[in-house]
C-alpha cells in the first residue's frame, strides 16, 4: 500500500508514497471515516 524510499543523505531522509492499492483505498477508508462520525455517541 505504500512505498519507502531511502535517500542516502545527512541528515537521513525518507518519503513514503501512497501505491496504486493505496489509493484505490482511499474512497472505502473515506466512507469507513463519514460512517464512524455519524455513528459515534450513538447508543446502539
Amino acid at each position: 500500500m505504500l512505498t519507502r524510499t531511502v535517500y542516502p543523505e545527512v541528515p537521513a531522509r525518507v518519503e513514503y508514497e501512497l501505491t496504486d492499492l493505496g489509493h484505490s483505498a482511499a474512497a472505502p477508508l473515506k466512507h469507513l471515516r463519514d460512517w464512524v462520525e455519524h455513528n459515534v455517541g450513538t447508543d446502539q
